[in-house]
């Protein structure tokens, strides 16, 4: 339902693909995790019409199921979800982010690194307080640093999963 209103109104857009005709052909892509460089490819091989990727969202995964839809209603409905942008790009098209899009995620990526850093600092703070603790308070004190730090452990892998760090 949610993909028939995106594609409905991306039917509607002043965006040049839709004014495309080489892109008036219909489509049927059914992958549950595809990367957009996939999409592109497979999407320019359908219609003929040369379309790219920027090196820094080619790697991004989306779920398509989209049967007997142009390629500028799947393009434009991509676009609009993923917050993406088709732009010309010689006799194609080059899929880039939004303006301000990557602004965003910059700074999204500080904002998780400086949480990061901030929960690193105070595990380690709390170590150095150990110090200064008797050996019965450490003993109780350890099992919820080792509780701690396998949380920030496993955040900290998943952060480094998602940026490639």
């Amino acid at each position: 339902m949610i993909l028939a209103a995106l594609l409905q109104l991306a039917s509607q857009s002043n965006d040049p693909i839709v004014q495309d005709a080489r892109l008036a052909s219909m489509v049927t892509i059914e992958v549950p995790i595809i990367t957009l460089g996939d999409v592109a490819k497979r999407l320019s091989t359908e219609t003929g019409v040369s379309l790219k990727v920027d090196d820094g969202i080619q790697d991004r995964k989306a779920t398509l199921f989209v049967r007997g839809r142009s390629a500028q209603e799947t393009m434009a409905a991509l676009a609009d979800t993923f917050f993406l942008t088709w732009n010309p790009d010689g006799k194609g098209y080059r899929l880039t982010l939004a303006k301000g899009v990557a602004d965003e995620e910059a700074e999204a990526v500080h904002l998780d690194r400086e949480w990061m850093k901030a929960k690193i600092d105070d595990t380690f703070a709390g170590w150095r307080e150990l110090d200064s603790v008797s050996p019965e308070d450490q003993a109780q004190q350890q099992g919820k640093s080792a509780k701690e730090l396998s949380t920030l452990a496993g955040a900290f892998i998943y952060f480094v999963q998602q940026n490639r760090v």
